[in-house]
C-alpha cells in the first residue's frame, strides 16, 4: 500500500524547523526566505507529480502507434518466413505479448479502475495534509 505520510511528515519538519530559526544579519534573513521558498517549492513539485501521476491518462495515440507499427513488423515477418509450425507458433506468442503489453499500459494507466487496483490512500493523505 502506498502511503505520503512519511514524507509529507519530513516536509512538515523542514518547514517547522526554519520557522524556529532566528536570523540576526540581512544575509541570514535573505538566506532564511530563499531557503523557506525553496522548501515549499519542493513541497509544491511533490504534491503536484503524485497527482499528476494518479491522474494521468493513458495517450490513445501512443496505442495506435504501437499497434501500427507490432503490426507492420507481423505483417513484414509473416510475408518472408515460411509458412511451418514453429514459424506459426513465434508469431502467435510475439503477438499475445504485444497483447499482454497493450493490456497493461491500459490497465497500470488506471490506477484506481481498473484490473490492478492501488489503493487511494496515498492520495486521501495528500489532500488531508493540503488541507491543513
Amino acid at each position: 500500500m502506498l502511503t505520503v505520510g512519511p514524507p509529507l511528515a519530513g516536509a512538515q519538519a523542514i518547514t517547522e524547523y526554519l520557522a524556529t530559526l532566528q536570523p540576526k544579519t540581512d544575509a541570514q534573513k535573505a538566506a532564511l526566505a530563499t531557503a523557506n521558498l525553496y522548501a515549499s517549492m519542493v513541497e509544491q513539485s511533490r504534491l503536484l507529480i503524485s497527482l499528476q501521476i494518479a491522474s494521468l491518462p493513458v495517450s490513445w495515440l501512443m496505442i495506435a502507434i504501437l499497434v501500427f507499427w507490432t503490426a507492420a513488423l507481423f505483417f513484414g515477418i509473416g510475408l518472408y518466413a515460411p509458412t511451418n509450425a514453429l514459424v506459426t507458433a513465434a508469431l502467435t506468442f510475439g503477438a499475445l505479448s504485444i497483447a499482454f503489453a497493450i493490456f497493461l499500459i491500459l490497465e497500470l494507466g488506471m490506477p484506481y479502475t481498473g484490473l490492478f487496483r492501488v489503493s487511494p490512500a496515498a492520495l486521501e493523505q495528500t489532500i488531508e495534509f493540503i488541507d491543513k
